[in-house]
């Protein structure tokens, strides 16, 4: 990879489409504040004119836009893409699908590429073999239809797969037939932080020592040592700018902590994108002309594929006693707990 530098020319007018209201409107509203966060900690000199409305592509662009961030629904998103091409670079805030769309390029927190990058970080650590566990319904499916395809692309086989009813008090027959299916080097657990306890612990109950990897959805992104000592030793995969609390610049959370009311919530990864909206935004025709180009971004390594859509490469963690560790591979076997309140033993994710 080659990293882009680069940024907004002088004098340039972008147009920023996000909702205010209505079913995204929270939505809107977080991203917009990672936008207006990541424009006041510019110091390039050539900060550009930001110019925020709830819709009007065309309007903004006959009115002179020199690009376009937005929009965030996905039908607004899909209409561009239907469109020949467009006048200007337009970094839409989500994925259509589809074909190709000059001066269209897509960028989206999907789910599917959580599941995508598990499959590649076992396979980079010479794992071969995985189970799944994932609930059913819409959600589960379609991250269980990523990792499949993803694995099955790099040479990886299936052991074993179990769909479970989400919310259940216990999962222990599941847990005992997918183990049944045959020997997996991992399970890729797709789970919500509201079940995870509950079948990290069945996994562990029935004698599965292979290493466990779930999504972002098991992390809200603040630590509590209390109620996360249950999942000590389970791998997840999550963005940067959750996963790295040294940081203290303008754009690090523990930064725009005080100043941005739901950076803890449920929406703080939507911050994140809003900054990477704003950096990415005046080099994404370079980018997408140059398809090797790595951009470091705060949800990840970020790169543009041939079809104009933005790739995440994300981080690997690990709970531990003290908090989510950033490991480079997954360990061959999960480590076993030890007396001090199930604390794994050391890993150095090697």
């Amino acid at each position: 990879f080659t990293t882009l530098a680069g940024g907004y020319a002088a004098g340039t007018d972008a147009l920023v489409l996000l909702p205010s209201g209505g079913r995204f409107g929270i939505a809107g509203d977080a991203v917009r504040d990672g936008i207006r966060a990541a424009y006041d900690a510019d110091r390039s000199g050539n900060r550009p004119n930001l110019s925020f409305r709830s819709s009007g592509f065309d309007a903004g662009v006959d009115a002179g836009a020199d690009l376009v961030i937005g929009p965030l629904e996905k039908p607004s998103v899909a209409a561009l893409a239907a469109r020949s091409s467009l006048p200007v670079p337009t970094l839409a805030l989500n994925r259509s699908g589809g074909g190709s769309t000059p001066n269209l390029f897509q960028f989206s927190l999907a789910p599917e590429d959580e599941a995508i990058n598990v499959a590649n970080h076992a396979w980079t650590s010479g794992l071969k073999s995985a189970a799944l566990l994932y609930p059913s319904g819409g959600f589960g499916d379609r991250l269980a239809d990523a990792f499949r395809g993803q694995w099955r692309a790099l040479g990886g086989r299936i052991a074993g797969q179990q769909a479970y009813p989400p919310g259940e008090s216990g999962y222990s027959r599941t847990v005992a037939a997918l183990l049944a299916d045959g020997k997996a080097d991992f399970v890729f657990l797709v789970a919500t932080d509201k079940d995870v306890q509950t079948l990290y612990g069945a996994l562990r109950d029935a004698g599965a020592r292979m290493p466990v990897v779930a999504t972002s959805h098991v992390y809200d992104g603040d630590f509590d040592p209390t109620r996360d000592a249950a999942l000590s030793g389970l791998y997840f995969v999550d963005i940067p700018w959750i996963l790295d609390t040294e940081r203290s610049d303008a754009l690090s959370r523990k930064a725009l902590r005080d100043k941005l009311p739901n950076v803890n919530g449920p929406l703080a990864r939507l911050y994140a994108m809003g900054i990477d909206g704003y950096r990415l935004a005046p080099r994404i025709a370079d980018m997408g002309k140059n398809l090797g180009t790595f951009f470091p971004g705060e949800t990840g390594g970020l790169t543009v594929d041939s079809l104009g859509q933005i790739r995440r490469q994300l981080l690997l963690a690990q709970f531990t006693a003290g908090g989510p560790k950033l490991q480079n591979g997954l360990a061959a076997a999960a480590p076993a707990k030890t007396a001090d309140e199930g604390e794994p033993a050391a890993d150095d994710g090697s």
